[in-house]
């Protein structure tokens, strides 16, 4: 099976040299990288062109000398792979040894659309930061319908099958769920991924996430990834979830059914097509968190909302988020509001990929 790395790199000078040797030291190294630069204004290509003398896989420099953005740069650089499998890369991290050998095992079932792994945050001397991502869920086998609807990972531990869903990104994207605006690349293959077929999630931590000022990931509250993923600040942002934020779930929802039904009316070749059930999930998906909407919406009385909080209890609206549903927590949080009145609305998911309780 043949292995691509795609690196997006922009003024990456300070860093990019580590990362591509850790790529160099994976105990089953690439077959091909493919390094795709966002028009830098530093020495990034000199030190890819000097790397590549010397590299034991192909590499392939792709300096475009535009500025397209991350999210175009690396659907450039994954348009240039000829894998089967892709991973995706930072410039300015550091990969374990073990990364590339490890996960690309699982994709020897061909159900398995993507793999991923746990990350550690770490400064910008590779200092850990106290916080992993990705690691607290064990070893997990999901697809759409036991995954949490907006579910997603961060994408620098991404690896995905290229002719199954590469083809895909050059479509037009549902909404993502951090902003109004195109889910982001990564974003959207996991969501491919999990319509299409199995997503592995690995425990094990095999990438060092280097957080420093020039980073081009944020986190779209204002604050640290540290802070963001701290507990007493995830609690706050569920807890404040309210009926614009709910709504703003259900648009996200009907956006992902719609695109997933454009994939089954328009197929592009060899591509892969959502599973049976996909579409209409997303739409229960809209449904629920439409209902939930107007649960917590202020015009509502408390008798019309005890009302709807029966009947989505008793319509199995909170059965477990790996079957489909809200889950306990949702519940308990929307009968306490329900009795108790109803909080200030916070209109964004948790940063860490999993919705709201």
């Amino acid at each position: 099976m043949k292995l691509s790395v795609a690196l997006a790199s922009y003024n990456g000078a300070e860093f990019i040299g580590q990362q591509l040797r850790s790529i160099a030291e994976q105990t089953r190294p690439p077959d091909e990288l493919v390094v795709a630069d966002d028009g830098s204004t530093d020495t990034t290509i000199r030190i890819v062109e000097e790397f590549s003398r010397t590299a034991a896989f192909r590499v392939v420099i792709d300096a475009h000398g535009l500025r397209l953005g991350f999210n175009e740069n690396f659907a450039r650089a994954i348009g240039q792979c000829t894998g089967d499998v892709v991973a995706l890369s930072d410039q300015d991290d550091v990969w374990l040894p073990g990364k590339l050998g490890t996960c690309l095992t699982e994709f020897a079932d061909p159900s398995v659309m993507g793999v991923a792994h746990g990350i550690r945050l770490v400064d910008r001397e590779l200092k850990p930061l106290g916080l992993e991502l990705q690691t607290d869920m064990g070893r997990t086998d999901c697809n759409v319908f036991t995954c949490d609807p907006l579910f997603t990972i961060a994408g620098m531990s991404l690896l995905f099958r290229r002719e199954q869903l590469a083809p895909w990104l050059a479509s037009q994207r549902p909404e993502s769920k951090w902003w109004p605006i195109p889910a982001v690349f990564d974003e959207f293959l996991f969501f491919l991924a999990t319509i299409c077929g199995r997503v592995i999630l690995l425990p094990e931590v095999y990438v060092l996430w280097r957080r420093h000022e020039a980073a081009a990931s944020s986190v779209e509250s204002g604050h640290t990834v540290a802070q963001a993923h701290a507990p007493a600040y995830q609690r706050s942002l569920a807890w404040g979830a309210g009926s614009s934020g709910y709504t703003r779930m259900a648009d996200v929802a009907s956006t992902r059914a719609a695109f997933a039904q454009r994939m089954l009316n328009e197929p592009l070749n060899g591509a892969a097509i959502p599973v049976a059930g996909a579409v209409e999930h997303y739409l229960r998906f809209e449904r629920t968190y439409r209902r939930r909407s107007r649960l917590y919406s202020p015009d509502r009385s408390r008798p019309g909302r005890i009302a709807s909080l029966v009947a989505m209890a008793l319509g199995g609206e909170y059965r477990g988020r790996t079957y489909g549903g809200l889950g306990m927590k949702s519940l308990l949080k929307d009968g306490y509001q329900t009795m108790f009145g109803l909080r200030k609305n916070t209109p964004t998911p948790h940063s860490d990929g999993r919705s709201d309780g």
